[in-house]
């Protein structure tokens, strides 16, 4: 066989090429192009916290060649990546987290594609008590309030107040409206509020109270016939084992209260130097309260003309916090 013929150039580097075509490109086949993305879903460890705490965001990803990196967002914000299995992230919430948190998990595989899963969200409802909503921001709070509404009354944050109205014309026989803190009380609580009567027409049949499941505190104006037929205040225990009490005012504005200390419940309202007790009655200790904003009347008590009252600086002064909605 006859011997090529090699410059000697070549052969002092070593370059020597084989198995090229007259183009001047490589005959062996190119590597195929990955252009699949990666596939990834997303878990919550918790779909809803009501107390300060670690939720774990799980993330499952696979791809055909291999995962690269799974990176973790909220909305368009970073905040970490796993660089292998398991895919996961833990996230500290507080109640400055307090709404619906929804997060995100971008895989991407060696070739640089990448893929986003479907949200997973959480829902934070972080109540911390002692508690206090002065309305100022006219802005309610959802993560703390959420509104109970029947035959036509209803709630509203206007004028840096709680405001509730019962209209001149219902549309069932017990219209309520009442705001409600998702969170119930526990334990030995003391709450408090300021109110106001607004459109308040004598005997009108409503009432209007500082509500707690079990008790209320109320301002009322009586119907003709019903009880005193006055302007009142009232303690409603008959939730509580007690009765309903009632004492004359004429008050256009003041305060309510209801505490309970061990299994003790009591309602008060404020005379205008000191607060007054209304009713003491037996409420269990482990009894789980909402706590309400509220004014409703009866269709066959009530007068036919618009009641409105204002409620403004809600507080908890002290108490456990129970399960929250």
């Amino acid at each position: 066989m006859k011997t090529p013929h090699l410059h000697p150039a070549l052969l002092a580097t070593g370059l020597i090429l084989l198995g090229t075509s007259c183009s001047g490109k490589a005959s062996s086949p190119s590597d195929p192009v990955d252009a699949t993305p990666p596939t990834v879903t997303l878990t919550a460890s918790e779909a809803a916290l009501t107390a300060d705490g670690t939720v774990m965001l799980v993330a499952t990803a696979s791809d055909s060649d291999r995962v690269a990196s799974v990176e973790f967002r909220e909305g368009a914000t970073s905040l970490g990546t796993a660089s292998s299995a398991p895919y996961q992230l833990p996230i500290a919430l507080t109640a400055a987290d307090n709404g619906l948190q929804s997060y995100t998990a971008v895989a991407r595989d060696a070739s640089g594609n990448q893929a986003t899963s479907a949200p997973a969200t959480v829902d934070v409802a972080i109540l911390h008590l002692p508690l206090a909503d002065d309305f100022d921001d006219n802005a309610t709070d959802s993560t703390q309030w959420t509104f109970v509404e029947t035959g036509g009354g209803t709630a509203a944050e206007l004028n840096a107040r709680m405001e509730v109205t019962i209209p001149a014309a219902l549309t069932a026989s017990t219209p309520w409206g009442s705001a409600k803190t998702r969170c119930t009380v526990t334990g030995d609580f003391d709450v408090q509020v300021d109110y106001e009567v607004l459109d308040w027409p004598a005997q009108s049949g409503v009432r209007a109270a500082l509500h707690v499941s079990v008790g209320a505190a109320e301002r009322v104006s009586f119907a003709a016939g019903e009880f005193t037929g006055q302007e009142s205040y009232a303690a409603d225990h008959s939730g509580a084992g007690g009765t309903i009490v009632t004492v004359g005012t004429s008050d256009q504005s003041g305060m309510l209260r209801a505490t309970r200390i061990g299994s003790t419940l009591t309602s008060y309202y404020w005379s205008g130097t000191d607060w007054a007790v209304l009713q003491s009655s037996g409420a269990g200790s482990a009894t789980e309260v909402n706590v309400h904003l509220a004014a409703w009347t009866h269709e066959s008590l009530f007068i036919g003309q618009q009641v409105r009252i204002a409620f403004d600086d809600f507080r908890v002064v002290s108490g456990q916090q129970g399960s929250c909605s």
